[in-house]
């Protein structure tokens, strides 16, 4: 059925005009101030697989969409190929003059909303505006009134809670929308509904509605609507033929977030810890650090390669295999990138050519790099490949602006930088691998994890630590780690050449500390 046949099929009175034309009975129940389209004003015009509705009388689209039980992509053939604008949203100064319009506009892969101004060319809302809330005239009357005001996300739902009868306002934008100067137009009101739409935007979004509410001593209570289906909202809600008295009151927590009980914790099940290399680096944030010219660079490659061809790194460490987002940029050139790698595998000929390793001496930095992190993450998982280690070399580069002192006011900083890299590694289950120089060594300094450069900050927020204590000329090292899934250890470490082995000894402490922290590591074999 095309989208003319739909739309035909649900009004009365249908005459057509033209060849793609006709005209029928607007289906608003309060056209003609309630007493119905007696003398059909509705338009309605067939373009390209588009319906195109207009009511003669000045209903809003919005309010005849919704009287034909339909939602904005029904009135078209098949899915948005380019972005259209479907619907606008005039809202007003408190006085009623216009003030600014929202669109929506429906893309291939959803929809948009944009901003216009009135007497302004430009998309959007200019520096410092002040948005209002949409219909603000009626609500200022019904706080004056002391009535009750529903809240909802989209103007969307406000026309949806009008065809119930009720006052309803919202931001523009959404679930991201509420200001905290709102609240002031609501004085007055002797309630006020806030109705949660059924996903986690909507939850937070209604908290905060409430908080900020509660903040000026306004009634607020909550509901959530009886469509239990993912994202449904009180648009929903009247399509599927509710009414108010079949929205569902609902307790929102914000400042005192849903807990567990013993028995949700101890029934449930969690999976394993997933490793990048097992028995030391787990997903997460890790950070490696050492003197100079201790080899660090070496082996964050060696780690890079063992995971990337799924085998062996440092002689007992078994990797996961998965794709690798290597970012040498301490200085590093492509030349001794390629003598480094030749090195590791012992490989002139091309033969781990295809291993799923990518290399950059250049990168974005802060905010950015992550985002092109993502990028790369989001590209191997189209591939069918398992992103499953990002190494940087150094912290420095990819973080210019982080604090690197050890002054008790870089502990803010260092953590609101590392804590992105750390969601960034949580949410996709993989380990970020971040190289870090120390600082001069002291007779003060018997604990290794204050040999990093920077604050407290900078060891809290890592999960992971490891650090190469090792005398410059000598061949012997131990590797320090300490971290929430492989516990604290020391590891002897001998330089073989350029890179670092863990020794007999070491493959004996792993199993050991494996077996002290309940970590599934398996008994290695050793690997020349």
């Amino acid at each position: 059925m095309t989208a003319i046949d739909r739309v035909i099929d649900k009004l009365d009175n249908v005459k057509q005009n033209g060849p793609e034309s006709w005209i029928g009975s607007c289906p608003v129940p309060e056209h003609g101030q309630g007493r119905g389209d007696r003398n059909p004003s509705l338009s309605v015009k067939y373009q390209n697989g588009q319906v195109l509705l207009h009511c003669m009388s000045g209903c809003h689209i919005q309010d005849v969409v919704l009287a034909l039980g339909m939602d904005w992509p029904d009135l078209w053939d098949e899915p948005f190929r380019k972005p259209v604008t479907i619907a606008s949203w005039q809202y007003h100064k408190r006085d009623g003059s216009p003030y600014f319009t929202v669109e929506r506009q429906q893309t291939a892969t959803g929809k948009r909303y944009v901003q216009r101004v009135e007497g302004r060319d430009r998309l959007g809302f200019p520096a410092n505006f002040q948005p209002s809330l949409y219909r603000l005239p009626q609500v200022l009357a019904q706080a004056g009134r002391g009535g009750e005001v529903y809240v909802v996300e989209g103007e969307k739902c406000v026309h949806a809670a009008e065809r119930l009868g009720l006052v309803a306002t919202c931001g523009p934008n959404g679930a991201k929308a509420w200001k905290p100067y709102y609240p002031a137009w609501l004085q007055g009101c002797s309630l006020v509904t806030v109705v949660v739409d059924n996903d986690d935007a909507g939850m937070q979004y209604a908290a905060e509605v409430c908080v900020s509410l509660r903040g000026k001593n306004i009634p607020v209570r909550t509901v959530k609507v009886a469509v239990n289906q993912p994202k449904a909202d009180l648009y929903d809600h009247v399509l599927a033929g509710y009414g108010v008295d079949d929205l569902i009151p609902i307790k929102v927590n914000r400042l005192r977030p849903e807990g567990s009980t013993c028995e949700v914790l101890l029934r449930n099940v969690y999976p394993p810890v997933s490793w990048a290399v097992r028995g030391l680096l787990p997903a997460g944030f890790a950070l490696l650090g050492g003197p100079p010219k201790a080899h660090k660079s070496f082996m964050a490659l060696d780690l890079a390669v063992g995971v990337a061809v799924g085998g062996f790194a440092m002689r007992y460490l078994n990797c996961e295999q998965g794709s690798v987002l290597y970012l040498s940029l301490d200085n590093d050139s492509e030349r001794r990138l390629q003598w480094r790698l030749r090195r590791i595998l012992n490989d002139d000929g091309g033969l781990y050519a295809t291993i799923p390793v990518e290399f950059h001496t250049e990168w974005p930095t802060g905010a950015a790099a992550i985002c092109a992190a993502q990028e790369w993450v989001d590209d191997e998982t189209e591939a069918g490949r398992k992103p499953r280690l990002v190494v940087a070399d150094t912290l420095a580069r990819v973080e210019p602006n982080f604090e690197g002192t050890s002054f008790d006011n870089s502990y803010l900083t260092a953590t609101s930088v590392l804590s992105a890299w750390s969601r960034f590694a949580g949410d996709n289950d993989l380990t970020v691998l971040a190289v870090h120089h120390d600082r001069k060594a002291s007779s003060e300094d018997t604990d290794w994890m204050s040999r990093f450069i920077g604050s407290r900050g900078l060891t809290a927020v890592a999960q992971t630590l490891l650090f190469i204590e090792h005398q410059r000329g000598g061949n012997d090292g131990v590797l320090h780690v300490a971290g929430r899934d492989v516990g604290t250890a020391d590891y002897p470490m001998t330089l073989g050449g350029p890179w670092w082995r863990f020794t007999d000894q070491a493959g004996a402490d792993l199993d050991a500390e494996a077996a002290h922290n309940d970590l599934a590591r398996p008994r290695l074999s050793v690997v020349d």
